[in-house]
């Protein structure tokens, strides 16, 4: 439990999550695997944080006297981040071998090599 407060406090949380549902690392202690805390923690990020920020320059990029090309390129950045950010939730839960066997109708959409499946 430290060791994952230290992570957080550290600011590599992301980048530890992503290695471990790279890397297909079990933890048989946790209610969720990697994968599924992965996809929780990001949707929290891109609602909460996201997509209200890409709202709000939308907004003051609306109400703004002096409208600039800055607005509008800082506009298409945050929105692109977002949707990629999203784009690749999808992906990882589409392209996990557990959630593929759980539920074949709804994941397995995109064709991948077994080589780029995760394994969790």
């Amino acid at each position: 439990m430290l060791r994952e407060v230290l992570f957080v406090l550290c600011f590599v949380k992301p980048g530890v999550d992503a290695f471990r549902v790279a890397t297909g690392k079990e933890d048989n202690e946790s209610p969720l695997n990697y994968l599924q805390e992965l996809t929780i923690i990001k949707s929290i990020e891109m609602a909460c944080e996201s997509i209200p920020g890409c709202l709000l320059q939308v907004f003051t990029f609306i109400v703004s006297p002096h409208k600039t090309l800055f607005h509008v390129i800082s506009i298409i950045i945050s929105s692109g981040t977002t949707g990629f950010g999203a784009a690749m939730v999808s992906f990882m839960a589409d392209a996990s071998v557990r959630n593929r066997q759980k539920a074949p109708m709804l994941y397995g959409f995109l064709k991948v090599s077994e080589k780029c499946c995760l394994h969790n």
